[in-house]
């Protein structure tokens, strides 16, 4: 559609007129481009405790099944191994097989060397076949030619492993055979077996890569100690937290302090970036030799964390002794999280900690039944002692709590511990934490010793984990952290997005990380008993080192010629601008920071470049390449963009709405198998299609309006290294079955919030045709993408639906700040989705000064997001709904079939006037109350009216959340119902209303909240229209409380839930409550709503719980109302329906 006309409703005068304003008074002000919900992250502290043992330095770990493959045999189950095995040697043969040896050479895995740079700060690369280190670290500790090892002709290499019964455990005989009696002699092992780096190059034809993949595997992984190196020099370089690292016997001084590691972070900091190098140097050079005093080290670190203690441990080897790391009440330290991460490869000896039996049940809550035992001085009782005693005693204790596992708000160590090549004698953990269990008696130098490290693990909350294999050791090190990151990260750095979607047994969730500004789209199962773990997080499979970026379908609009292409960059971007590709505007943006025109080999190669890093290119990433360092995550971050799920049409229309010649249930039959997609935005410039049961991305759309070459704009500014992080395609985008050009489809229509001025319509009708990107596809795919002068920044939702003059349409306000081209005033747009044009409700609120909304003369106005309402029952459009950030309640009669006679309500197509004025007391600018959230609405329950009247009682909070200061606004916000019986004359106000108070209801449940029930006896006569209730300004409620999430009725109930800001640390961004209210007067609810509270029961009715976190959106699901908060959790609360009264006007609905 590239000609869109427009008739505009210019209901009234020339002079512009502000119904709640007498000074100048610009709203909403400078919008936010980072969310204000965030509080201050308080990153985690992370202690790596490493084994450096002797047996650390082994290459030998015996495999599960080679003891009772051949029992007593009397092989080498310690020390290095012969990387040129003898024919004669059964014992080295079998050790080149990783079947037997899991430490030897497995071909079938991809052996990538360590993270990080050598002393000399080069970075680790693959090794040469004929000089591979021996130490990468320290280069000058020499070399090997593993083709002439020893400078004879003797090769190294491998035996195979033969796992013939599939059942990846090693039996007799599967790396050649061997006598079982005794110590084996003879040549019972087959040598020709054996694969040296001469048959992996050339006899069997094989690759270089297999070469290089050895010579990796014998630098970077032969030994226990080179394995747990590469594991955890990965953790350590995307890694944001606090971090510092001790072994058991500070070999080589490798000690290092928990510091700020973060240097991942916008803009990069180099302290933080000093310390991470020097991290991973001294873990490069730690040196395995000694015994394995675990619960002497866990003790030292459990005292290092202790505030006011004095260590005196080795762990650091220097004098005086070390700060602990917990950091400042200012800083954080009240709710900052602390972890040891304890690995070992044997069983624990030496001495003991001298710490007694402190998990029998007798110190606090946290010890006794599945934790306690009968033993005194394990390495269970260690960890339980740093977990239940508060390390801080001078600080608040606000740690956040972790329900059913960890349940202590005071600072305190979790001990997690991973076992590596060990086993114990137990398989699980205690399947009831409240109930005893049996733990064996521990002894030194036993297997029970792992036992206790899985009771260790138990005690402190964290998790056990065993690895058998170094690729499962990589992976348990891995699990940890994310088991970390997922308790911490949910505190501030993980947020919620405004609602979550549910449909069948999902309920999907989007998230982001604010450190690296990345995201993730998560499916949640979901039953009678609540919202459960983890289907799927999109993340995981955009993030995989496999995944192909270049076969990715990602398509974006030309506005210049209206017109859907593949986003590729030009083979010459010198012609850019013909009837395919990319536009000029858009290569422009892309080439910001190219070198200059006069060098046009690098500048085509630099757009190629940060195409393919917009595609997910991670090649140029990072410190000294071209582009901002990602961290391997290609999914932006997803702030305020709901997820909107599609899968088979299920609209309620009649099936005759189009005529009988084109049935909706013919569609519906059709298309029943479509494959289901959630659409979500994210802040990486695309709005994301992902497989609804799978996670798999289909496609991406990047919109027109994203484009810019304005400096901190446009997709450039995306790859620049010092980003800083700004919207793009922020908005929730919403969907419809259509019926455009003779034929059912199913629209997408969205906007970019901050992210843009533009709207942007997407034809998702068959999902399979757009996952591969060609041209037709483009083409396909994009509908429309609207822009106006007098669109501001799209923040408003947009609705679809059939209107009154036979056309189907997309419904939405102008967003906020349309300047420098639009004239500064609310208004509200229907644009017609057969491509006919769109009208423009015109309100003549506001004013612009100079083209600048920011100028001090200007009164800029925005309209919000509408709500649609079908009077009639024939599922066509007659009222709309909205609110601006003047606090101007509009409402606009769109029900004649004649689109010329639609107009405001109030006041009429000559003086449009709002139908109510939001506003502390009398309306000036200084006080008006902004409308930033979708009304809802509901038929009045007790009056009787005619068909030609709405009878609606229209409900709406004031507030907002989008600006730069909106945080600190103490503003007084209210919660509105007002009473819309059809008048046409005169705005309301707040003296129109009768007012509900919230007061305490601590008696009922601790911080729970009620509401007067005064009676609202509604007449025209007598001037009543409503009620509200004030959110803030007494000792019953909070400063700053506010209305920024859309409602949400069931019932003759309304629920709301507020927002109350807070940048302080430990905040969590904020807090809110969960409120309900009577429709009918806006008071107390007559019978129980909520039934539970986290897990506690409501003996009692209440109309407000508070949240210790900003809730986001709420949905109803069966009997339980689910609520995503800036913590990053789901919660769910018991809910009762109420039967109230039925609606006096059977045949209106709301159109969603």
């Amino acid at each position: 559609m590239k000609n869109i006309s427009s008739k505009v409703k210019k209901f009234g005068v020339a002079a512009v007129v502000s119904f709640c304003s007498a000074i100048a008074f610009s709203a909403p002000g400078q919008l936010s481009n980072v969310p204000l919900f965030l509080g201050s992250t308080v990153p985690p502290n992370i202690l790596f405790v490493i084994d450096d043992s002797g047996s650390m330095n082994w290459a030998i770990l015996r495999s599960n099944g080679s003891e009772l493959a051949y029992p007593g045999n009397g092989f080498s189950d310690s020390g290095n191994i012969d990387i040129t095995p003898t024919d004669w040697d059964v014992d080295e043969l079998l050790n080149s097989c990783v079947g037997f040896n899991t430490m030897h050479y497995d071909p079938s895995e991809e052996y990538t060397p360590w993270v990080g740079v050598d002393i000399n700060g080069n970075t680790y690369a693959d090794q040469p076949i004929t000089n591979a280190l021996n130490f990468p670290y320290d280069p000058g500790e020499g070399s090997i030619d593993l083709t002439r090892v020893d400078g004879g002709d003797d090769p190294s290499g491998y035996i195979p492993w033969d796992d013939a019964n599939g059942n990846d455990y090693f039996d007799v005989g599967e790396c050649g055979d061997a006598t079982t009696n005794g110590y084996v002699s003879g040549t019972t092992v087959d040598y020709s077996r054996f694969v040296s780096v001469a048959r992996m190059d050339a006899d069997d034809g094989e690759s270089n890569l297999n070469v290089t993949n050895f010579a990796n595997w014998y630098s970077y992984y032969r030994k226990r100690e080179h394995v747990t190196k590469r594991a955890v020099s990965e953790i350590m370089d995307v890694g944001r937290s606090r971090m510092g690292l001790a072994t058991l016997h500070n070999n080589n001084s490798v000690g290092t302090i928990i510091e700020d590691i973060d240097d991942i972070a916008t803009p990069v900091d180099s302290v933080a970036q000093a310390n991470k190098l020097a991290l991973k140097r001294n873990l490069f050079r730690i040196n395995s030799t000694g015994g394995t005093p675990l619960r002497r080290t866990l003790n030292e670190a459990g005292l290092y964390f202790e505030t006011g203690e004095n260590p005196g441990t080795g762990l650091f080897g220097f004098s005086p002794d070390p700060v602990s790391p917990i950091l400042s009440e200012d800083e954080g330290g009240a709710c900052q999280q602390n972890f040891t991460v304890l690995l070992s490869d044997g069983f624990w000896n030496g001495s003991s900690a001298s710490v007694g039996n402190t998990d029998i049940g007798s110190d606090s809550d946290f010890d006794g039944a599945s934790y306690a035992d009968e033993q005194r001085e394990t390495l269970a009782d260690v960890a339980m002692k740093y977990y239940e005693r508060d390390l801080a005693t001078g600080l608040s204790d606000v740690v956040p709590v972790t329900a059913g596992v960890d349940e202590n708000g005071m600072q305190h160590m979790v001990t997690f511990t991973v076992a590596f090549g060990v086993n114990g004698t137990l398989n699980e953990n205690p399947l009831l934490r409240n109930e005893p269990f049996a733990w064996p008696l521990v002894q030194a130098n036993r297997d029970t010793s792992i036992d206790d490290l899985r009771h260790a693990a138990w005690n402190g909350r964290g998790e056990f984990l065993s690895a058998s294999k170094p690729r499962e050791l990589i992976e348990s090190l891995s699990a940890s952290i994310s088991v970390i990151q997922d308790r911490t990260g949910s505190a501030s750095a993980v947020a919620f997005n405004t609602t979550s979607v549910t449909v069948d047994t999902f309920v999907y969730q989007a998230r982001f990380d604010s450190g690296a500004w990345n995201g993730s789209l998560r499916a949640f199962s979901f039953d009678q008993n609540g919202v459960g773990g983890v289907v799927w997080d999109a993340a995981d499979d955009l993030n995989d080192p496999n995944f192909d970026f270049d076969e990715r379908a990602i398509f974006t609009n030309r506005l210049d010629i209206g017109k859907g292409v593949p986003f590729r960059f030009p083979d010459d971007y010198t012609a850019a601008g013909g009837e395919a590709g990319l536009g000029v505007n858009q290569v422009a943006d892309l080439l910001v920071n190219a070198p200059s025109p006069e060098d046009a080999g690098d500048t085509q190669l630099y757009g190629e470049q940060i195409t393919n890093y917009i595609r997910g290119d991670y090649s140029n990433d990072g410190v000294g390449r071209s582009f901002r360092d990602r961290g391997e995550h290609r999914l932006g971050d997803i702030v305020h963009s709901s997820p909107e799920y599609v899968g088979a049409p299920a609209a309620s229309y009649p099936n005759l709405i189009e005529g009988s010649e084109n049935p909706y249930f013919d569609f519906v039959t059709s298309n029943r198998k479509r494959t289901p997609i959630v659409y979500v935005g994210a802040n990486d410039g695309m709005l994301h299609a992902f497989h609804a049961l799978t996670g798999e991305e289909y496609f991406s759309f990047i919109p027109g309006g994203v484009f810019s070459d304005a400096d901190g704009e446009g997709l450039h500014a995306l790859a620049e290294p010092n980003y800083v992080h700004r919207a793009y395609v922020d908005g929730g985008p919403i969907s419809k079955d259509v019926f455009i050009g003779g034929e059912w489809k199913t629209y997408l229509v969205g906007g970019l919030r901050a992210g843009g001025k533009s709207v942007f319509v997407l034809d998702v009708t068959n999902p399979e045709d757009l996952v591969h990107m060609t041209e037709s596809a483009a083409e396909q795919l994009v509908v429309t993408e609207f822009t106006d002068d007098d669109l501001g920044f799209s923040f408003s939702t947009p609705q679809i639906a059939k209107m009154n003059n036979r056309k189907w349409a997309a419904i939405f306000g102008n967003g906020y700040n349309s300047d420098p081209n639009g004239d500064g005033t609310a208004k509200l747009f229907v644009l017609y989705l057969d491509g006919s044009g769109h009208e423009v409700f015109e309100t003549n609120v506001g004013s612009i000064a100079s083209n600048d909304c920011a100028h001090a003369d200007s009164d800029c106005n925005g309209m919000s997001s509408p709500t649609l309402v079908d009077m009639n029952g024939d599922f066509r459009v007659d009222r709309i709904y909205s609110g601006d950030v003047h606090g101007n309640l509009w409402a606009f009669d769109v029900s004649d079939e004649d689109d010329t006679f639609w107009a405001s309500s109030v006041g009429g197509s000559g003086s449009p006037l709002p139908l109510f004025s939001a506003c502390e007391s009398s309306c000036n600018a200084g006080n008006r109350q902004p409308i930033t959230a979708k009304p809802v609405v509901a038929a009045h329950p007790q009056i009787v009216s005619s068909d030609s009247n709405p009878n609606l009682i229209v409900m709406f909070g004031t507030g907002q959340f989008i600006a730069e200061d909106d945080n600190l606004n103490g503003q007084l916000q209210t919660l509105y119902g007002v009473w819309d019986n059809g008048r046409s004359e005169g705005t309301l106000t707040r003296s129109s209303l009768i007012e509900q108070d919230i007061e305490d209801n601590s008696v009922v449940f601790p911080g729970s909240r009620a509401l007067t029930s005064r009676n609202v006896p509604y007449s025209e006569a007598d001037n009543v229209y409503g009620w509200l209730i004030d959110l803030n300004g007494s000792t019953d409620t909070e400063a700053g409380e506010r209305l920024v999430v859309d409602p949400l009725i069931a019932g003759p109930f309304v629920f709301f839930n507020t927002t109350i800001p807070d940048d302080a640390q430990c905040s969590a961004g904020g807090s809110g409550f969960l409120m309900v209210a009577n429709i009918l007067n806006g008071g107390m609810p007559s019978q129980e709503v909520f039934l539970s509270y986290r897990g506690s029961a409501l003996n009692g009715v209440v109309a407000g719980l508070p949240m210790d976190s900003i809730p986001g959106g709420s949905v109803i699901i069966g009997d339980q109302i689910v609520v995503s908060n800036s913590r990053g959790e789901i919660e769910t609360f018991e809910y009762a329906r109420g039967s109230g009264n039925q609606s006096r006007r059977a045949s209106w609905t709301v159109i969603k």
